[in-house]
């Protein structure tokens, strides 16, 4: 008799089991709690290149670091441009991935931005376009190459 493993959903953690920190690079201790994230993700799990990941912006930027008990599991990065406001370096360590933690992290700043997301835009990779799709986000012109990857433009519509 043949089994087959059963392909079960990882549970999902509440947003308020999570909470936001939103700073700027000068704190030294959060920022450096974020990069490290960053790193495994894009350097070490997706093979970015450490210059394409760390590209001199950060300094203009306002990052936010998401904590699950205390622990930090997702950061993002946003910077004001000639566009709007770009939503930038969204990840979630891989332990933590579909748990919603993701979900809980666009909620947040989200939150956080208030007004100011009706001029937010973002690069996503090819395979995360319909997560940013159930926040309202909808892709705008052709696919293109960000740092090796296909990614798609998208904007926010209320």
């Amino acid at each position: 008799m043949k089994t087959t493993k059963m392909n079960k959903k990882k549970p999902t953690i509440p947003c308020s089991d999570c909470h936001l920190i939103v700073f700027d690079k000068l704190n030294s201790t959060l920022f450096d709690i974020a990069k490290n994230i960053r790193y495994k993700v894009f350097v070490e799990e997706q093979g970015f290149d450490v210059n394409d990941e760390f590209d001199g912006k950060d300094s203009d930027a306002t990052h936010g670091l998401l904590f699950h008990h205390n622990k930090p599991v997702a950061v993002c990065r946003l910077r004001k441009t000639e566009h709007g406001v770009k939503l930038e370096r969204m990840a979630v360590i891989r332990k933590h991935r579909q748990h919603s933690i993701g979900k809980c992290l666009m909620q947040n700043i989200m939150t956080h931005l208030g007004k100011s997301k009706d001029n937010m835009y973002l690069y996503a990779q090819k395979n995360a376009v319909n997560f940013y799709k159930t926040f309202g986000f909808v892709t705008v012109g052709s696919l293109f190459k960000d740092a090796g990857a296909d990614h798609y433009k998208m904007i926010y519509r209320t």
